[in-house]
């Protein structure tokens, strides 16, 4: 039976974060806090208003059978 073997991989754009010219050692400390991610506050209400609105709609339904 055949075997492949790979011995160098990395994942793709990797070789933006290993480079010496990165651009992430060209950003202040003030810009790194700047950035945000992941969820807000904002977003927590809307997901939960959606989930209720879509929960009562499907409930709604099933009523109706």
């Amino acid at each position: 039976m055949a075997s492949i073997r790979i011995n160098n991989i990395q994942p793709a754009g990797s070789s933006l974060f290993m480079d010496e010219e990165s651009f992430l050692s060209e950003l202040s400390n003030e810009e790194v806090g700047l950035a945000h991610g992941g969820f807000t506050i904002f977003a927590l209400i809307s997901l939960g208003v959606a989930s209720a609105a879509f929960g009562y709609a499907v409930g709604r339904n099933d009523r109706k059978i």
